[in-house]
């Protein structure tokens, strides 16, 4: 009996010895299964649609500059708006910038009185040069503005990298093709790719040239003058108070014509009112 009940006793304790590691190994697998990390393949990110690369687009999409596009406005009176032109010319060309634009507006003397530019600067100097300008003389209108167009970059550079990789591709399957239909199909769309590609080349370039380069549009006006000329002298004064009076008489004569008509009718309505208002006087009488 005694040899029995050790030979039970240590097939008990085997048994909760192995029930106790049991436990211990399925522990440790919900352990790890409870963390994604642990025990799963890298592949198995890809299988859930997640593209191989998005990582490196997304973080190179997070590390690209914001594309702004900067435009302003200036307004100034100055003594000689044809030497202050000459001076914003200069201020566009010391911050890599050009003239995209000129033009000068006469009075009736011949006398310039105004000159628009519109210049293109160094985006980084905006500010900067939009300070010079403004101490060209006595600033009237000053304007900045900014629109952000870096979603925009983002979508062309993607779209243009997939039509890259679709030309590629059609370009090995022309060579690969074996009918003359296939061949025809894929030049038609690797035209029709490049097409595409071409546009938002162009795009990409004018978003780069205005991101790069801001415009500023400047006006630069003589201070007292316009579109007529001041008088001079006492004959000018004398001239003009008497092209006054001939146009104050020319508008009277104009206004006098317009109205005559009216006056006719009323003379005629009032006319034919007294007329009736005799008769049945008259009658009454």
């Amino acid at each position: 009996m005694s040899r029995s009940r050790k030979f039970f006793g240590v097939v008990a304790v085997a048994l909760a010895t192995a029930l106790v590691f049991a436990g211990c190994a399925n522990n440790s697998q919900v352990s790890d299964s409870s963390n994604p990390s642990v025990g799963a393949p890298l592949t198995s990110k890809v299988g859930e649609g997640v593209a191989p690369g998005a990582a490196t687009d997304v973080a190179n999409t997070g590390a690209t500059a914001s594309s702004v596009i900067k435009n302003a406005s200036v307004a100034v009176e100055v003594s000689n708006p044809v030497e202050a032109g000459d001076k914003a010319a200069k201020i566009a060309a010391k911050y890599s910038g050009k003239i995209d634009s000129q033009s000068q507006i006469s009075n009736d003397a011949g006398e310039v009185w105004q000159v628009n530019l519109a210049l293109r600067v160094d985006s980084k100097k905006l500010e900067t040069a939009i300070d010079e300008l403004k101490a060209l003389g006595k600033v009237t209108q000053v304007d900045v503005s900014a629109v952000d167009v870096t979603v925009s970059v983002l979508d062309l550079e993607a779209r243009k990298k997939s039509l890259v990789a679709s030309i590629a591709r059609l370009t090995t399957l022309m060579q690969q093709a074996k009918t003359t239909s296939a061949l025809i199909e894929a030049e038609n769309m690797l035209t029709q790719r490049q097409g595409e590609l071409e546009s938002i080349d162009a795009q990409l370039r004018y978003f780069a040239d205005q991101v790069s380069l801001s415009t500023i549009n400047v006006s630069l006006t003589k201070k007292n003058s316009g579109p007529q000329s001041a008088p001079q002298t006492f004959v000018d004064g004398l001239l003009i108070g008497w092209q006054s009076i001939v146009a104050a008489a020319a508008g009277a004569v104009v206004g006098i014509g317009v109205a005559l008509p009216w006056m006719v009718l009323v003379a005629i309505v009032v006319g034919a009112v007294i007329l009736v208002i005799r008769v049945r006087r008259r009658s009454g009488e």
